[in-house]
């Protein structure tokens, strides 16, 4: 695979086969927009295995994925101060209490 300049064999990748952090990095600064896209698509991998949320009809897929099905997602997605992306993401699960009930539920315990 090659992605962003550098040519990577993903499926016999070792770890000592890796770049180094340093050229990580300058790979990162070489080639940021290259870089955000694939943070996109891992993202939206995740998604639509992991979570089984169909991101392009916006609904969850049927049987839904470890969480069970998903009604609806919001993420913001931040670089930290060493310029890595990560992503902080809330997920609402299908029937599940609507967020006003919760202070009623709480009491009754």
């Amino acid at each position: 695979m090659k992605f962003a300049g550098v040519d990577l064999d993903i499926d016999n990748l070792m770890v000592d086969q890796m770049p180094k952090s340093q050229d990580r990095a300058a790979i990162v600064a070489k080639h940021p927009v290259a870089i955000a896209r694939f943070f996109n698509k891992l993202i939206t991998t995740v998604l639509s295995t992991l979570i089984g949320y169909d991101t392009n009809k916006h609904v969850s897929n049927p049987g839904g994925g470890v969480l069970g099905e998903i009604d609806a997602y919001y993420g913001t997605v931040e670089e930290s101060g060493r310029g890595a992306l990560h992503l902080h993401m809330l997920l609402w699960l299908m029937n599940n209490k609507n967020p006003h009930e919760l202070p009623q539920v709480s009491k009754r315990r």
